[in-house]
């Protein structure tokens, strides 16, 4: 293990060290062994298969094997960009997230060098692995009929926003994730739209060629084919809650916003496109109101697709109120219009 994140008496240790053994004793490589055995016997079968590996790496403990020591240069590393962020536009939950939580984590660029280093070397042995997977879909013989999928449940904010770690938190290095559909028929390219992990299935099917009606997720096959479809509007994610009871939505609109709805605390909203690091809360600014009264209708227009728990708490805390009970959660008061005075 590494002395300097394990043994700091004044600080809470970091989940990162030494994995002391070649990448061949690591648990990412026994899946990749045990998912590389399934592929040829589906390959000696004649039925179309379905087959999920699921890495727990990057995700921490941080733990680096004896080929990805020390992979990423150290001094290398510079500082987020938003790594001053004071947090003082930010609501107070994600103050209470840096300075409660994590009180004793490291605070400074010097100190988290070590812990995003190790990030970055469990991203490079990972990425090893699906190499390998990739170059056996290649021997065997399937990669001209297999649609490979690659994606990730959440991010890592690493310190950005002077300390933040983990996830559970509604800016971009925690919320922005791969997503990469592979065959030979797509060819290279990117895309910029708005995708949900509920889009997977029913893009994925589409581009099989098999049919499916989705009930929240959407097709985005057309889009994956052609850079000009257009695709989703908006992007609504939800949070319940990780270490406090609290709950958020956040919509991302296809024009480059951002709005974070967090009932009892302060509203956020980023341009990102002028502000890709959210560093400038628009949501006091006289200056983006319509904007942000746009994106609310628009927040209470999703929720109410997507049948949210929370659609009540959006409509109320957005003035569409069927009666003053102030219980924002129990009742239906969802409307499509505002009400009318004493109604």
């Amino acid at each position: 293990v590494e002395p300097t994140l394990y043994f700091n008496p004044d600080r809470q240790t970091m989940a990162g060290g030494r994995w002391h053994g070649p990448a061949a004793s690591t648990p990412s490589s026994f899946q990749t062994e045990q998912a590389i055995a399934m592929l040829k016997d589906f390959a000696a079968g004649d039925r179309p298969f379905y087959l999920t590996v699921q890495y727990w790496d990057p995700h921490g403990p941080h733990l680096i094997c004896d080929e990805f020591w020390q992979h990423t240069d150290r001094a290398a590393i510079a500082p987020w960009a938003n790594f001053a962020d004071d947090l003082s536009t930010k609501p107070v939950r994600v103050r209470r997230e840096r300075d409660d939580f994590y009180r004793r984590h490291p605070r400074t660029v010097e100190d988290l060098v070590d812990y995003i280093g190790l990030y970055c070397d469990h991203v490079a042995m990972l990425d090893a692995q699906i190499g390998r997977l990739h170059a056996a879909l290649d021997e065997i013989g399937l990669v001209d009929d297999t649609l490979v999928v690659f994606t990730s449940d959440h991010g890592d904010m690493t310190g950005a926003h002077g300390g933040l770690i983990d996830k559970g938190l509604p800016y971009e290095e925690a919320m922005r994730v791969p997503l990469v559909f592979s065959h030979p028929s797509l060819g290279p390219g990117e895309r910029d739209g708005l995708a949900l992990n509920m889009d997977i299935l029913p893009t994925a099917l589409s581009l099989l060629g098999v049919g499916f009606e989705p009930r929240h997720g959407r097709d985005l096959a057309a889009e994956v084919r052609d850079p000009g479809s257009p695709g989703r509007e908006y992007l609504l994610a939800e949070y319940h809650g990780l270490r406090f009871l609290y709950s958020q939505r956040i919509l991302v609109s296809q024009d480059g916003w951002k709005y974070v709805f967090s009932p009892g605390d302060d509203d956020e909203l980023y341009d990102l496109t002028a502000d890709p690091h959210e560093m400038t809360n628009l949501a006091p600014a006289p200056e983006a109101a319509e904007t942000l009264a746009r994106l609310r209708a628009a927040l209470m227009a999703e929720t109410a697709r997507f049948d949210d728990p929370l659609r009540d708490c959006v409509a109320k805390f957005n003035g569409q109120w069927r009666t003053g009970s102030g219980q924002f959660d129990a009742t239906s008061a969802y409307l499509t219009d505002p009400a009318p005075d004493g109604a």
